[in-house]
């Protein structure tokens, strides 16, 4: 009788031994390297993309921090430009896939920076609203893209893929023309010692509310001394199951729930803010976990019953799960990474985010269709338990950063004595500041 984690063999090793004694490669048999290059290229078409953006994350943090935020979203404009050029003009399934990579390859450096940089641009009070409402913003292009291709999949040329990919210029063409008009961050301006410009475009448009003047000295000095600590400190951190299968009709619901996906996420981005992040982020956990085990029963009663009628709650809760979602992973996503991060880790960690989304979207691109297709509704079960951990997590480790700004949000790890550190140096900078204004006599505002 075998004995469970004993040593001795339980299966014939003769299959074993042949394998690893066959010294003919794998692409030296041609049905096997059909199975491996031909069968499987479909999935690497859609998953290339992500790829691409898996290999970018690592140059992010450098680069972002060489060029700033504003040139690395224009060099990123120009990457995107090039592949969705390449993309429309593809002449063969091998440039398709370059054109996807490169394609993939741009669009981090762009999230990760304009995530940022509007973090880092916008007035203490709206900066909440405007980093949830970027999210939101993809919407407006996702409906574009799913109406296009709507709209094209009926053509029976090559017209039907090429002019979806010629769109792809579009945004980063815009990007392109108006980046010259947007200021750079003031936290990037004083990393690289260069304050002057930093505050006078914190003092143009920080200046002009009640006590503008004020409250921009003490911002640019938060700012100066909250990254001359992040400096200091970053030397030591080391950091389709229901039936549905009628093409039109998918289509259809495609459409139907990006554009509801835009409706919803837009309110939900101006009223998410307003809240503690941590209530966003498990009501948005809870309530996916809720949505998503009623649509696992649903999908297992039409798969056991055959029962057409399960599948108008599968399709009623796939368009539930959508305000959920967007209350946490939508609207407080680059919100709560803005706040989260201290600058000198912002891009660091912001990449380190889409490196994870790039690995699941990656592998989900792969799995899912081979899991959907061997068990059935029973994978959904993955998602549920997945969620589970997404609300203990959440609950045991998301600090609150509710009603803050970045500079009093850099240190919320570091204790109170790095935070007090902080505070007396904004202090120091703050009386400097008007001990050179009485030197150099009252100003306009003064008389």
């Amino acid at each position: 009788m075998a004995i469970i984690g004993s040593k001795e063999h339980h299966v014939d090793p003769r299959l074993t031994s042949i394998a690893r004694a066959d010294a003919k490669k794998w692409y030296q048999k041609p049905n096997l390297r059909t199975l491996y290059l031909v069968k499987g290229r479909l999935g690497l078409l859609n998953a290339m993309y992500s790829l691409g953006a898996l290999m970018a994350v690592p140059f992010i943090p450098s680069v972002s921090q060489y060029l700033g935020r504003r040139w690395t979203i224009m060099v990123a404009s120009l990457i995107m430009c090039v592949g969705a050029g390449l993309q429309a003009g593809s002449l063969n399934s091998d440039m398709f896939l370059a054109s996807r990579w490169v394609l993939g390859f741009g669009i981090p450096f762009a999230i990760v920076n304009a995530s940022a940089l509007i973090g880092e641009l916008a007035y203490a009070k709206e900066r909440a609203t405007m980093t949830s409402l970027f999210s939101s913003s993809w919407h407006l292009g996702a409906i574009v893209a799913a109406g296009t291709t709507y709209g094209t999949f009926q053509m029976n040329s090559t017209w039907a893929w090429r002019l979806p990919s010629l769109l792809q210029l579009v945004p980063s063409l815009c990007q392109i023309c108006f980046l010259p008009f947007c200021p750079e961050s003031p936290r990037f301006l004083c990393s690289v010692d260069r304050g002057d410009e930093a505050y006078e475009i914190l003092r143009r448009y920080h200046s002009e509310g009640d006590n503008g003047e004020e409250f921009v000295r003490l911002e640019f000095a938060q700012i100066q001394s909250t990254i001359a600590q992040e400096q200091e400190t970053a030397r030591a951190f080391i950091l389709n199951l229901v039936g549905i299968t009628e093409n039109r009709t998918v289509q259809q619901v495609i459409l139907s729930n990006t554009c509801w996906g835009l409706i919803n996420a837009v309110p939900i981005s101006i009223i998410a803010p307003r809240f503690p992040r941590r209530v966003g982020f498990l009501t948005c956990t809870i309530g996916t976990a809720v949505v998503y085990t009623v649509w696992t029963i649903a999908s297992a009663r039409f798969a056991i019953e055959n029962s057409t009628a399960a599948a108008i709650p599968v399709l009623v809760f796939i368009f539930v799960y959508s305000p959920f979602y967007n209350i946490g992973w939508n609207a407080l996503n680059y919100t709560y990474m803005v706040e989260i991060f201290p600058y000198q880790q912002r891009a660091k960690g912001i990449s380190v985010q889409q490196l994870t989304v790039r690995f699941a979207v990656f592998f989900n691109t792969y799995v899912n269709p081979i899991a959907l297709d061997r068990i059935g509704w029973k994978y959904y079960l993955v998602y549920c338990g997945w969620i589970l951990v997404e609300i203990a997590t959440v609950y045991v480790l998301f600090p609150e950063t509710y009603n803050r700004t970045l500079e009093e949000l850099s240190f919320i790890f570091e204790g109170r004595e790095v935070q007090d550190k902080v505070q007396s140096s904004v202090n120091k900078q703050l009386e400097l500041q008007q001990a050179g204004q009485r030197t150099t006599g009252p100003t306009k505002a003064d008389l």
